[in-house]
């Protein structure tokens, strides 16, 4: 694993890790209500979380539209102060630390609890996707330049860059696959949002094992990925 500098004032917005699983199919949703109610100790502020399907029809009188749902998938959990947040649905489980930020061990302390209540109730078959995000928000140097902040920034042959969506995918590194995308963004300061999404895809078992292995190889390709994507000089403002 590479060693990279801890930022103290780390400009991430929404770090995340997602694991996609395979539940048996007699698998009953009233479960996750029980689990719900279960952890509202430390997760007191409780939503659904639904699908819904809809289809045009075209017919002699005009289209017609068709809507099924809603369908439940799950529970959106958060924590009293709002900085943790929890999804336990039935395609798999999604736990967020919003900003400020802390560290990656201590979102990943806060995650296992709920994971392992997670599959101590689904008891998966198997996790398909294991997956982190991290949400950054970068400030732009007062000149508006991309080049001040970003190692490789799109070229701009005159003037200053009033809107950007610019996004890219890696080739997979060890199995990781990473995928980002700079944008900016509706703010009151000049900024970019610096989305870096990194995944492994095929089918695992769903043991500790597993995740200690991946979740730390995954954390690597994000650090990676986000101390090259920026400027010395920009890093320094982190620090």
């Amino acid at each position: 694993m590479s060693e990279h500098p801890h930022l103290a004032r780390a400009p991430i917005r929404e770090a995340l890790i997602d694991l996609r699983v395979r539940l048996a199919p007699e698998f009953s949703q009233d479960t996750l209500r029980t689990l719900a109610d279960e952890l509202a100790a430390h997760y007191p502020n409780v939503g659904p979380i639904s699908q819904y399907q809809g289809q045009i029809q075209i017919g002699d009188e005009g289209p017609v539209t068709v809507q099924k749902g809603p369908l439940l998938l799950g529970y959106r959990l958060e924590s009293e102060d709002g900085r943790h947040v929890a999804q336990i649905r039935v395609d798999g489980f999604t736990f967020s630390r919003l900003a400020p930020y802390e560290s990656w061990d201590r979102m990943i302390d806060h995650a296992w609890v709920v994971w392992e209540r997670y599959t101590d109730a689904t008891n998966p078959m198997g996790i398909e996707r294991i997956a982190t995000r991290f949400i950054n928000r970068i400030p732009l140097a007062a000149s508006g330049q991309l080049g001040e902040v970003f190692s490789m920034p799109p070229r701009v042959p005159d003037g200053t860059i009033d809107a950007l969506l610019f996004r890219y995918q890696l080739a997979p590194r060890e199995g990781v696959t990473g995928i980002v995308t700079l944008a900016t963004e509706d703010s009151a300061e000049p900024s970019m949002v610096l989305d870096i999404d990194c995944f492994v895809r095929r089918s695992l078992p769903s043991d500790e094992e597993t995740l200690r292995r991946h979740l730390p190889q995954l954390r690597d390709a994000k650090n990676r990925i986000f101390f090259g994507s920026l400027t010395p000089a920009a890093l320094e403002g982190f620090k």
